[in-house]
């Protein structure tokens, strides 16, 4: 992560907590290779005391907008793994869309792909 945010002057963030400060998880956005091209993608891991709170969705929403509106990207990806209904639910209610699947587990269903564009 460091190295992505020396190379391109952003990356993910800390999550805190608001009412502890707590450290939470991680997200944000990086370029990260699809296969053999690299994309601008939307990633995210939160604890699992945190699920369901929100967290992720706010993450989300606001990745996509700086993604948009401050480093002035057209497209921004999100990859998720077909079992993690709760993730595709939260890319859905920011108004991504499956664009395709990606073979990027070996032995595992095959990963699917969304994307949003400006």
């Amino acid at each position: 992560m460091l190295l992505h945010w020396k190379e391109y002057n952003f990356g993910s963030w800390t999550i805190k907590s608001r009412d502890t400060e707590t450290i939470i998880g991680f997200g944000g956005l990086s370029y990260r290779l699809y296969g053999d091209e690299l994309k601008l993608n939307l990633g995210y891991r939160f604890s699992a005391e945190s699920w369901g709170q929100g967290y992720a969705t706010e993450l989300a929403k606001f990745s996509i907008d700086y993604g948009f509106n401050v480093l002035q990207q057209e497209k921004i990806f999100a990859i998720v793994r077909p079992k993690h209904m709760a993730s595709i639910k939260v890319l859905e209610k920011c108004k991504m869309k499956l664009v395709g699947k990606l073979d990027d587990v070996t032995g595992e269903a095959h990963s699917l792909i969304y994307l949003i564009e400006k």
